[in-house]
């Protein structure tokens, strides 16, 4: 968007290009001669001379301001048409610039949102894993108790192995008295019942006997 100034040289060209006009009427004019009886023809010679050469350097004087003017202007519209591409590229840069911090405003809304969502995850992992470390503690005093139980019955094994031992022979030894008292019952049985038969036979005999008598 090219925008204009105004320039400061105009204020000072402008005058200069009246009076350069006003020069050329008054050099274009006849001019007024005063009449002689009013001036002695010495002075009169003397103020057409200096009229001439006041013309003569304002007219120089007046050139090179027009030329000065024209090229200020010149310069000016140089630097105003620069200065208005320079000013629209800023003003293109700028909004780019604001374009790219609205859309990084609006990439930045879910990344926050994201971070959010990572330190409540974060937290709850955090928990979580506390937790867990809490259990493995626990679960270390476990298995160190259960080592220490181990080592104790790997230490009682050989012991209350010898002790089976020892056991297995004293219920063979067991079992044979009981095999041989049984034997010895039956034994005994056998001659109770024949006592008892011979007891029988004795009986008979001696009520057989008592009959007679």
């Amino acid at each position: 968007m090219k925008r204009l100034h105004p320039s400061p040289v105009l204020p000072l060209v402008t005058p200069w290009l009246l009076f350069r006009g006003n020069q050329l009427s008054l050099r274009n004019s006849t001019p007024v001669v005063a009449s002689s009886s009013s001036f002695p023809s010495s002075v009169l010679g003397t103020v057409v001379s200096y009229d001439n050469d006041a013309f003569e350097r304002f007219e120089s004087l007046l050139k090179d301001l027009e030329i000065w003017g024209f090229k200020a202007l010149q310069r000016e519209s140089e630097v105003q048409e620069l200065y208005g591409t320079y000013l629209a590229s800023l003003e293109e840069t700028l909004a780019q610039h604001q374009s790219l911090m609205r859309s990084y405003d609006e990439r930045k809304a879910p990344l926050h949102s994201y971070q959010a969502g990572l330190k409540k995850e974060d937290s709850t992992n955090s928990a979580e894993t506390k937790a867990v470390e809490e259990e493995r503690v626990r679960s270390d005093i476990y298995i160190n108790q259960l080592k220490t139980k181990q080592n104790q019955m790997n230490v009682e094994v050989p012991s209350k192995s010898q002790e089976l031992k020892t056991l297995n022979s004293e219920a063979v030894l067991t079992n044979t008295m009981s095999n041989q008292v049984t034997q010895e019952i039956s034994i005994l049985k056998e001659k109770m019942n024949t006592s008892l038969e011979l007891s029988k036979v004795l009986k008979t005999k001696i009520h057989e006997a008592l009959e007679i008598f």
